[in-house]
């Protein structure tokens, strides 16, 4: 909106929002409209973004200990597959026709010892890390396991002189922290809506007026432990044992491990997975065939306007692990224009049938923080070389995604094939 508006210099832009039925879910839209800046001169123009949502299919699918197992044994597969990984960077250095040695972004030569030192590298800043903290827990879990006879102890010595007047503070004390949480969350929000230009939601005022009834909560909490003659060290003496500051330590990072894995390396570690076998596979296949149904929708959409005309172009665009779906969801939809009919269904529903003159309509595929290079580097399903084959019709079900090998695989290499598919313009 702001692109268009200022530097499109578009002063007509309308923004709006539209409802689909898919029968088992309702799906908003929302449609960006000019009336005199369209494509051509003085003539209507539209752009309507869709998103697909994946996120609650990977949800629970994986425990943190089966993610942490992943998350190691993802470290040592470069290692383990260092030959393959040469033969791919030499690969790559004949077709560009580069000097010795592939570069990456640190213009580093990738000679094999210099990929073997990196991924050594790698493996000691990942592992080191996770060591420590782990030492640091075995170190920790026998005091904790002492926790509740101490927390026990400390409770009833702690109740014994004046429990009414310490109940009362204890109620204003943690009024105020939750309050204070409250302004300080709202205080972070308010500075990043400024830095992305757009108006603050929560008028300042409210957030001094909670911050004040905060600062009340806490003032009646130490003016009742004055008038009750309660002694302030003493008030506080629970939390200044040795055994309870290890267990708010332990439970603190617990819970940032926890945030770690479920926000960022679960879902990576359900969908990553492409092996048939795994039990998350019917996760990461569920998510791309819907992925594929919902750009069909648009390919094939026949009422965007008033007239019944369809697109004339879709782009694709994804961030993170959206983008490698997004480049996944592009080769299923190679697959399904240039695959042959069932032997026994015959031809497929039109629903879902692509034809060219839809596919063409696909014009590009933008990406936001995309590790598509890293899956295909630590995630791809490698083949023994023995495997000829098998190895080739990976390759050749994954034309989109990855390129040919150019492994001599004599007697039995398949004929070449073509692996774009897709208009120039996005290949």
């Amino acid at each position: 909106m702001r692109y268009l508006s200022f530097e499109g210099g578009i002063d007509d832009l309308q923004i709006e929002a539209d409802r689909y039925d898919h029968n088992d879910s309702t799906e908003a839209r929302i449609r960006l409209s000019t009336q005199n800046f369209g494509p051509q001169p003085n003539s209507p123009g539209l752009i309507d973004v869709y998103e697909y949502y994946w996120a609650p299919q990977t949800e629970d699918k994986i425990s943190y200990r089966e993610t942490l197992a992943w998350l190691i044994k993802t470290t040592l597969t470069p290692i383990r597959f260092l030959n393959e990984n040469v033969h791919e960077i030499s690969n790559g250095v004949e077709r560009h026709n580069d000097s010795e040695a592939q570069r990456d972004e640190s213009d580093e030569p990738l000679t094999k010892g210099s990929i073997f030192m990196r991924e050594i590298r790698r493996i000691i800043l990942i592992y080191l890390p996770l060591l420590f903290a782990i030492g640091g827990l075995l170190y920790l879990i026998p005091q904790t396991i002492k926790l509740p006879a101490t927390v026990k102890g400390i409770f009833e010595s702690w109740a014994s002189t004046q429990p009414a007047a310490k109940g009362v503070m204890t109620f204003c004390f943690a009024c105020a922290l939750v309050l204070n949480l409250v302004v300080i969350k709202q205080l972070w929000q308010n500075w990043l809506r400024r830095k992305r230009q757009q108006p603050v939601m929560v008028v300042r005022t409210w957030v001094w007026q909670t911050f004040l009834i905060g600062l009340l909560f806490l003032a009646a909490g130490f003016g009742v432990g004055r008038l009750w003659s309660v002694s302030i060290s003493k008030y506080f003496e629970p939390v200044r044992q040795i055994n309870v500051l290890l267990f708010l330590l332990v439970a603190g990072f617990a819970r940032v491990v926890q945030f770690f894995f479920k926000s960022f390396v679960g879902d990576v570690a359900v969908y990553t997975n492409a092996d048939a076998k795994a039990k998350n596979f019917l996760v990461r296949k569920a998510i791309l065939n819907s992925s594929t149904n919902a750009v069909i929708r648009l390919l094939q959409e026949k009422h965007v306007a008033q007239a019944n005309d369809p697109y004339d172009q879709v782009i694709v665009a994804g961030h993170s692990l959206g983008s490698v779906i997004a480049y996944d969801t592009l080769n299923q939809l190679l697959n399904k224009r240039y695959s042959r009919e069932d032997q026994i269904i015959g031809s497929v529903p039109e629903k879902t049938k692509v034809t060219q003159d839809e596919l063409n309509k696909i014009r590009g595929l933008v990406t936001f923080g995309c590790p598509l290079d890293k899956v295909h580097y630590f995630f791809r399903e490698n083949v023994p070389s023995h495997q000829a084959i098998r190895a080739q019709l990976l390759q050749f079900l994954q034309s989109f995604r990855k390129r040919p090998s150019n492994y001599d695989y004599g007697l039995y290499r398949l004929q070449r094939y073509d692996a774009s598919g897709l208009n120039s313009v996005l290949c």
